[in-house]
């Protein structure tokens, strides 16, 4: 780590003052244009008009105990989650049709997703923290948009859960938040400890001690002030540190990486104009070995974001998006130096308006020092009739190439989409189904670096989502089913991974409210089925399926006591070739919420 933390230093050094102080100019201006402002209520930062495909919330997935973020995601139809190896091991993600490359990561509305090859590495985000997750899987680029738990009660909220399982598995996380008031503070902690786990499917040598071990930590802290006109400030401090041994290639391999962020926003209205202002500094830094080649990487990363908001009610909203993002990257490998030193621009016009017959529109330009220009743009229009709605929505959308990634890779890769969907909403039944097209016009090598057998990835996508939710309520018993279906029935190009059907299943069974609710216990089970999963002509996983099944007991409203089961069948199957998912393993533990 002292190796990494010295090439990042000598980086800033190195850099042209002129550059280095190109966000502090940036955002100064801005301050300065902010100076006067009136009583307004803030939407949160970044984000369209336009409907998710997939809405994840924490009321419905934290009984759930899972492990991380990956764990969670790998729970919804059309999402795959490859690994090279253990846990925190290198992620190659899939989305319905868009690939590592082509996925977009945001936190709050900012974009987390790594300069390094353009990666969305998941496993730095915390379980602990996340309120909902957003998944916007038909555009182009698709977009992973994680949204953070805030300060919302007039009481303090303190929450503990301890977990142990099988395979050395240890989770630990921690959250307190205050009261909304004139000030308020959150603090979370998480931790995930996994031992030993021979992951590999071919057991020629004997394995290290270490292999498959994992641990990861990771604090957020959230302070956070309101004036009675409205006006917020709030600053936010993250830092995560991980390591991971062992991969498919080497089990040897092994990767530790650390991440800070300090962030502040700024939230007022200024004469019928609701303004967000936020400004960070993020930095990486990490060490790791591939097939016997050391590698030392850092980064830092920063960024000034501008939201501007013009409100007409609940009927119609226009909002200008204005993003600078400044990168500054060293990359050693095998005493080759590789340097990044560049600026992104993204400015975005977005409006929406109806009710009944409702459209959104956005236009975008787009900037990135190495590569010059780029445009999006995206149309929707939505149609409500009772309780079904109809929407058909075409747009263009780009992506840069990061660095790391080989240069005859494409530098600007814009890709087009076009969709149409249905959904219907009643009383205990809710269901959808949607259709879209993509055509990626320009390949990634992103994901060759790290997974050569997966090829470059679908060049033209055609596929169906449809999901289903039955939940019929009584007075002292509930029960629940959720479905989720991804098919993908034509791909051109490398199909990367994707099969051709993804279903997902989700049970609540049984539901008992006793002694007045003082007691309650759950049954709830989760079964995943892929067909055959093509990589390239020559590379491919069988068809899978796995089911999960939990019991919860929550006594008191306080105190809920859990047990998972985690692939009940015992079943044996590889998440990447080369590489076994844990067999038949439990996780148990304790829940508190001490103070609500």
């Amino acid at each position: 780590m002292k190796c990494v933390a010295q090439t990042g230093h000598a980086a800033m050094r190195r850099r042209d003052p002129r550059r280095r102080n190109r966000i502090a100019c940036v955002s100064a201006i801005l301050w300065i244009t902010l100076a006067a402002g009136a009583e307004a209520q803030v939407t949160p930062l970044g984000g369209t008009a336009r409907q998710a495909d997939i809405v994840l919330r924490r009321d419905d997935w934290v009984g759930m105990e899972l492990v991380s973020v990956e764990d969670l995601l790998r729970q919804q139809a059309g999402v795959v989650v490859a690994r090279r190896g253990g846990l925190g091991s290198h992620v190659y993600l899939n989305v319905a049709g868009s690939v590592t490359g082509r996925i977009r990561v945001l936190v709050d509305g900012v974009d987390y997703t790594e300069s390094e090859f353009q990666w969305p590495r998941v496993f730095s985000m915390l379980l602990v923290e996340i309120d909902r997750i957003e998944l916007h899987r038909s555009v182009e680029p698709a977009r992973l948009e994680i949204w953070t738990r805030k300060p919302d009660a007039d009481a303090p909220v303190t929450e503990i859960d301890l977990g142990r399982g099988e395979v050395g598995t240890r989770t630990r996380r921690v959250q307190l938040h205050t009261p909304t008031q004139s000030w308020w503070v959150g603090f979370r902690y998480d931790e995930l400890l996994r031992g030993f786990h021979d992951f590999r499917t071919q057991r020629l040598t004997s394995a290290p001690a270490d292999l498959g071990t994992y641990n990861g930590r990771g604090r957020a802290v959230d302070v956070g002030f309101q004036r009675p006109t409205g006006e917020r400030l709030l600053y936010r401090f993250e830092d995560y540190l991980d390591t991971a041994h062992g991969s498919f290639e080497s089990v040897n391999d092994f990767s530790t990486s650390s991440r800070v962020l300090n962030a502040l926003r700024w939230q007022r209205g200024v004469r019928g104009l609701d303004l967000t202002l936020d400004v960070s500094h993020q930095g990486w830094n990490r060490e790791r070995r591939i097939n016997a080649i050391p590698q030392t990487i850092s980064e830092v990363r920063g960024r000034a974001a501008l939201d501007l908001e013009l409100p007409h009610g609940n009927l119609q909203r226009t909002a200008l998006y204005m993003r600078v993002n400044d990168v500054e990257g060293e990359r050693f490998q095998d005493d080759m130096v590789q340097r990044a030193d560049y600026a992104r621009y993204d400015v975005e016009l977005f409006t929406r308006r109806g009710s009944d017959l409702f459209w959104n529109a956005g236009v975008g330009w787009h900037r990135d020092e190495r590569f010059g220009n780029s445009w999006s743009a995206q149309a929707q229009l939505l149609s409500r009739r009772d309780a079904w709605e109809f929407d058909v929505e075409a747009g263009r959308g780009v992506t840069f190439r990061g660095w790391g990634e080989e240069e005859s890779s494409a530098g600007t890769r814009p890709g087009t989409y076009a969709a149409a969907g249905v959904r219907h909403a009643g009383p205990s039944l809710e269901l959808g189904c949607r259709g879209y097209y993509k055509d990626l016009q320009k390949q990634s090598s992103a994901a060759q670096l790290f997974f050569p057998t997966l090829g470059l990835g679908p060049r033209r996508i055609g596929a169906a989502l449809v999901d289903v939710i039955l939940a019929p309520k009584y007075e002292h018993l509930s029960w629940a089913l959720e479905g989720r279906l991804a098919w993908t029935p034509w791909t051109a190009g490398d199909r990367g991974g994707m099969a051709d059907l993804h279903a997902e299943l989700t049970g609540r069974f049984m539901r008992w409210d006793l002694f007045q609710g003082d007691l309650e216990v759950t049954l709830q089970t989760i079964w995943r089925l892929e067909t055959r999963r093509v990589f390239t002509d020559t590379v491919s996983l069988p068809a899978v399926a796995t089911g999960d099944v939990m019991i919860d007991v929550r006594l008191l409203q306080r105190l809920l006591l859990f047990w998972r089961v985690i692939n009940v069948t015992d079943t044996r199957w590889e998440i990447h070739p080369g590489v076994l998912m844990p067999q038949r393993w439990s996780l148990f533990g304790v829940r508190a919420t001490l103070i609500n």
